[in-house]
Order: structure tokens, then C-alpha cells, then sequence
């Protein structure tokens, strides 16, 4: 049975709600922030003072939204809330997991007659503990948050000399929201019935690529599914968007998905072979190859949100694993049917 409170140590989520804080034209308030952002969020939500991560994510986003209606709209702020959403708290025994492999490092400085060197890219992910760690191959990096635990090594090699530099590697949350607001373009719609978030929210998202993560959409009758829908705030990136059916409450199996679209700004229904579709709760989700922005509503602190890492190059999971949770946030995805 799926657990409902299993994630990843998020951001996001995962996705943490509150984005680039200054970005709304005002100076930050350091006055209003912690001078100790690490310990304070660490005495407001204890690392294992939690039943389950699901838990301690929530607490911190809720004390993210508590310090930025105070006031604290500082950078370091976000970051350090992302980092501790990115850990190991609420999960006994869980490791931040190490893996590395090799790679070509970009030349820092073109023409200088420094050719690029040869990296040890380091990726990382949570495991349930070190022996799970240990048999994908790779290193525990300990308890902790995935912002730090982890190095990556570069080592950069010419015809005289050869330097080793070490640099921590910061990995961004799923998804942040802006206050930024963006002009949508007019578009002409299929005809049919729309089920979800079909009326554009006025937050906008800042979604990071290689997750997958979304919510659940009602369907109250029989109906036959035409389409996937998205309203995105910036054009670019591609998505894949994807429909689950639910099981206990949890995305379970594939029901359809859309090829890699192109993103443009406003209203996005990509078609489908129409499928039946019985009536009750189905998920939609997103996963996206770059950096991507959608319409996002924040007003209910109990949405459920749901993701996973995911590829974008790689097949959809069928059925989908135990996937991580956080709440609070509701996408722009929809939904439309044939009835």
C-alpha cells in the first residue's frame, strides 16, 4: 500500500511556496529575517521531531509562507528553506546518496590555451539507507539536506600541470512561485467539457526540470478524454503531460500521456486517442526539460501535490512508484472530455 506521506527530501518539492520573494519591486527585510535562517528553521520544524518527511516538508512551507507574510523576502531565505525540504529529516535511517560518473567539463575561460578538463559529475538522491546507497553504486553522503552533502569533483588536465578543484553542487527544488506577471496570448480552444484548472491562477511557478509532479482533478460522470491541458506563463521548454488514475488517494496507473510539446504562453491542450474514462479521481502531472513556468494558486494549504524524479528522456512509470508529497499548491493542469 502507498504510503501518503512518502517524498523525496523536497522542495519542492518537490515545491516550496514562496519563489523569488523580491521580485514584487520591494528591498528585502532583513530586519524581518532570522539572523540565523539554518537554526531557526531548525528549531521551528525539527529535523526528527517529525512522523514522516511528508510532515516535515509541510512544516517548513508553512514556516516559509509564515516569514515572507513578516516580511523576510531575502534570497538566502528561499535557498536555505529549499535545502532544508531537500534532506533526510522525517525518514529513519534515510542517506543522501552520492553517485557520480564521467563527464567533459566546460572551458572556463575560452582562448586562454586551457583545454577543458575531466569531470566527476556528482548527482544525488535519497535512499531509505546506506546499504540501498551502497548497492546503486553509489556513496552515502549521510543525514542531511542534499544541498551540501555531496562534492563535485572536477579535475581539469593540461600539457604542464594538472588541478583538482572541488565545488559543493546545490540542487534546485521542483517548484518556487514568482509574483512576476506575464501576458498570456489568446487561443482558440477545442469544443468539449473541461475538468481541473482550466481558469489561469495569477502565480506563476518556476518548475525544475527531471520531476515529475501534480495534483488530482475529479471527473463527476463518464466521459471520453480529448485532451491535456496546460496554461503556461513563458514559452520554450518542452512538457509531457501525463493522467493517472488513483488508487487509496495516490496516482497509480497510466492512463494517458502526450508526446514532448513545445511550450508557449497561454492555454495548451495537446490532443489525445480519445479514451474512456469512468468517472472519480485521476492525477495530472508534468515533467519538463528545462526550467518552465505555469499558472499556480496557493490558497489552499490542504492541496495535494504529488512527484517523483523523473527524466525527461525516460518512458513514463506504469504503474507509478510511492511517490513523495507535499501540500499546498494547485497547477494549472487540465483536463478536457468528450461527454
Amino acid at each position: 500500500m502507498r504510503g501518503p506521506q512518502r517524498l523525496l527530501a523536497l522542495f519542492s518539492l518537490l515545491a516550496l511556496h514562496t519563489g523569488v520573494w523580491v521580485t514584487d519591486g520591494r528591498r528585502p527585510d532583513s530586519r524581518s529575517c532570522p539572523d540565523d535562517l539554518e537554526a531557526a528553521v531548525a528549531a521551528h520544524c525539527p529535523c526528527d521531531g517529525q512522523v514522516n518527511h511528508g510532515q516535515y516538508v509541510s512544516c517548513v512551507v508553512r514556516y516559509g509562507i509564515a516569514l515572507r507574510k513578516a516580511g523576510c523576502r531575502g534570497g538566502t531565505t528561499v535557498r536555505m528553506i529549499r535545502c532544508a525540504a531537500l534532506s533526510t529529516c522525517g525518514r529513519p535511517g534515510a542517506v543522501v546518496c552520492c553517485t557520480s560518473s564521467p563527464g567533459t567539463c566546460d572551458d572556463p575561460a575560452p582562448g586562454d590555451g586551457t583545454a577543458p578538463g575531466v569531470c566527476r559529475k556528482t548527482r544525488m538522491r535519497i535512499t531509505r539507507d546506506e546499504a540501498t546507497c551502497t548497492a546503486a553504486g553509489g556513496v552515502s553522503g549521510g543525514r542531511g539536506s542534499m544541498c551540501w552533502a555531496c562534492a563535485t569533483s572536477s579535475t581539469t588536465t593540461t600539457s604542464t600541470s594538472t588541478s583538482t578543484t572541488t565545488s559543493s553542487t546545490v540542487v534546485r527544488a521542483p517548484v518556487t512561485t514568482t509574483s512576476t506577471t506575464t501576458t498570456t496570448s489568446t487561443t482558440t480552444l477545442p469544443a468539449g467539457v473541461t475538468y481541473g484548472n482550466a481558469v489561469e491562477f495569477p502565480g506563476a511557478s518556476q518548475h525544475t526540470p527531471g520531476y515529475l509532479l501534480g495534483g488530482p482533478i475529479s471527473v463527476p460522470q463518464a466521459s471520453t478524454l480529448t485532451h491535456l491541458g496546460v496554461i503556461a506563463k513563458s514559452g520554450g521548454p518542452h512538457v509531457i503531460l501525463a493522467l493517472y488514475s488513483d488508487t487509496a488517494g495516490e496516482p497509480d496507473r497510466l492512463v494517458a500521456f502526450t508526446p514532448a510539446t513545445s511550450m508557449t504562453v497561454g492555454a495548451m491542450e495537446m490532443p489525445l486517442t480519445s479514451t474512456p474514462l469512468a468517472p472519480g479521481v485521476y492525477w495530472i502531472m508534468g515533467v519538463y526539460d528545462a526550467d518552465a513556468s505555469i499558472g499556480i494558486d496557493e490558497s489552499d494549504a490542504a492541496a495535494p501535490v504529488r512527484y517523483l524524479s523523473q527524466s525527461f528522456s525516460d518512458p513514463l512509470p506504469d504503474p507509478l512508484p510511492p511517490a513523495f508529497s507535499y501540500a499546498g499548491q494547485t497547477f494549472n493542469y487540465y483536463i478536457r472530455v468528450a461527454e
